[in-house]
């Protein structure tokens, strides 16, 4: 991870009060092993947290996504940076005043790059015991103070732009927190403005191709690591047992892997955008199982995710079938030259 930026604003509200006040910072802090620390625990544990992707509505006049947008067109030097920060909390006092059971916190906004992607992130934290930032009125920031004994469990809610893909306008490129407690993230999804279409299709396609590049699991009766075609049949099974074919990536995860942050971590680390908890698509849930042809003394059994691209009927002779597939090219070769001998 390399961390560009970080700043830390504190909203200041109470439950069943109508009144909000802010402590904002007027400059960037220096990039130290602090601040470092302070972002990858905070990373860490967004990716760890149950995560849905969405985009931004596209409204007009001063909310979070066109402070955002004209920061992006800028020259993004650190005072661009701070004033963006300072806009959206102004903003975000408007619309957290009149909620009752709101609070405040303080929100950490950090701009840096990992896993070769370059991301903005907006955590709220609240204090619970000790101190984990202190006022330094004669600087106008914060100290933070020892990080590593920072509870991440206090990432009260959170969200973090994708800017590859945002400024490629290429999918879904926010990913926030899903939060069930409602306090905060009502008011938070309605500031950070986001927009949520229907991506069951999507979402299922991108599993099965997470399913078929992930390294398989142990089958428990065999002690050997499932083939993939099983591996696939065996997460069809389980999502047909899911009722309302409702799927959660870390319940999944646990169940294959025994380990609830597996799979999530692999989608982090290669790019895959997927929602922690999806509808599956009934129609793309069959490309996880396979297809059986027996005629004319030939036996062919592949998955349908492979049909029309390692299998594939020829487009001049309907009556050839083309399976391109170097490693089963040369077990036949294999074979073939067994028979000769």
């Amino acid at each position: 991870m390399n961390v560009h930026k970080v700043i830390i604003h504190e909203l200041i509200k109470e439950q069943r009060r109508t009144e909000a006040n802010e402590y904002l910072s007027n400059h960037v802090y220096t990039v130290n092993q602090d601040t470092f620390d302070l972002v990858d625990k905070l990373n860490k544990a967004f990716i760890r947290d149950s995560i849905t992707y969405a985009i931004f509505k596209s409204e007009e006049g001063d909310n979070f996504p066109n402070y955002f947008s004209r920061y992006t067109q800028t020259d993004k030097v650190d005072n661009d940076f701070v004033q963006f920060t300072r806009l959206a909390i102004l903003n975000l006092k408007q619309i957290i005043r009149p909620v009752i059971l709101a609070s405040g916190g303080y929100f950490v906004f950090s701009e840096y790059t990992d896993n070769d992607t370059l991301y903005l992130s907006v955590f709220l934290i609240r204090d619970e015991k000790g101190i984990v930032f202190r006022k330094n009125i004669e600087d106008g920031g914060f100290e933070i103070n020892s990080v590593s004994h920072l509870n991440t469990n206090k990432l009260a809610m959170g969200c973090r732009i994708n800017l590859n893909k945002y400024n490629a306008q290429d999918g879904k490129y926010l990913a926030l927190i899903k939060n069930n407690q409602a306090d905060i993230s009502d008011y938070f999804n309605l500031w950070i403005s986001t927009d949520q279409p229907d991506s069951s299709t999507e979402y299922t396609e991108t599993l099965y191709q997470i399913i078929s590049n992930v390294e398989a699991p142990v089958d428990p009766e065999s002690g050997t690591s499932y083939l993939i075609d099983e591996f696939r049949k065996q997460v069809h099974d389980y999502i047909k047992n899911r009722p309302n074919k409702i799927v959660n990536i870390s319940d999944m995860s646990n169940y294959f892997y025994q380990d609830s942050n597996y799979l999530s971590l692999f989608a982090e680390q290669n790019n895959y955008i997927i929602d922690s908890e999806f509808k599956v698509d009934g129609r793309k849930l069959q490309k996880f199982w396979r297809l059986e042809v027996n005629s004319d003394g030939i036996q062919l059994r592949f998955s349908r995710g492979d049909l029309n691209t390692k299998v594939r009927i020829s487009e001049e002779n309907p009556d050839i079938i083309l399976i391109e597939s170097k490693r089963f090219a040369n077990k036949l070769k294999r074979e073939a030259e067994n028979e000769m001998r």
